[in-house]
């Protein structure tokens, strides 16, 4: 994956989130988005994904800007998976006909094929025997879990995770960390918003800092999380990883 960002800007209500921001990251497999609570990072996630469109500037993934027209932006979301922090199931929809309802209604295969590309997925991460529940029958880990397989189902060409561990408890979060993990040994790409440091510093290539709508540090993990530059990185992460 390769992004980058030119004077992107966005604001709701009056109040600027995103403040003409720009990074250039070259081709890797994991980029995480870092940085504390309110800073911008979801927002400019769903820049990325094609589900906000910025105020001014442009955002490109793989050489290519996130389309504004709507059959190119429509084509261009298809080859995403993108997980939210609240799981977005469809609360009167089995777990099952979560994963398959986008493969028939969206991408188009059949029925049949599209029952085994779910049932497959599901075995593989065990969520087998939770197929026919609803959402409201499954634990949270579980839900986020069925998420990632509805992404995965598609085949994207780029995952987004939108702090996907946020609404859980340690014990959940570790089993949907561990899909992640699985998925980056794989050589799934992603683009990761998470709280959960010390999960970013083992799974991103590189990482980029945001504080309060600005981009105030970017380049490799290592360097980041083991030297950082700015001032406002330096403090977050030392208070988060307590060092």
């Amino acid at each position: 994956m390769q992004l980058r960002l030119e004077r992107l800007s966005k604001a709701f209500d009056g109040h600027t989130v995103l403040h003409s921001v720009s990074v250039s990251v070259p081709p890797c497999s994991a980029v995480a988005i870092i940085g504390p609570s309110g800073c911008g990072k979801s927002t400019l996630l769903r820049i990325v994904a094609g589900l906000l469109p910025p105020d001014s500037g442009k955002a490109e993934v793989d050489g290519q800007a996130v389309p504004r027209e709507a059959a190119a932006l429509a084509a261009y979301r298809r080859r995403l998976g993108v997980v939210f922090q609240d799981y977005n199931l469809f609360p009167h929809l089995t777990a099952h006909r979560n994963i398959t309802l986008p493969l028939t209604e969206v991408h188009g295969l059949g029925v049949e094929e599209a029952n085994a590309r779910a049932g497959k997925l599901l075995e593989r991460f065990g969520l087998l025997r939770h197929a026919h529940k609803r959402p409201g029958a499954l634990s949270g880990g579980q839900r986020q879990r069925v998420a990632i397989v509805r992404a995965l189902a598609i085949q994207p060409q780029l995952f987004l995770f939108d702090e996907p561990t946020s609404a859980l408890d340690p014990e959940m979060t570790v089993e949907v960390l561990e899909m992640i993990q699985s998925l980056k040994e794989e050589g799934a790409r992603f683009l990761l918003v998470t709280h959960e440091l010390a999960f970013a510093r083992a799974v991103a290539d590189r990482v980029v800092f945001l504080s309060e709508g600005r981009i105030e540090e970017a380049g490799p993990a290592a360097q980041v999380f083991g030297a950082p530059r700015h001032p406002a990185c330096q403090r977050f992460i030392a208070r988060i990883l307590k060092y």
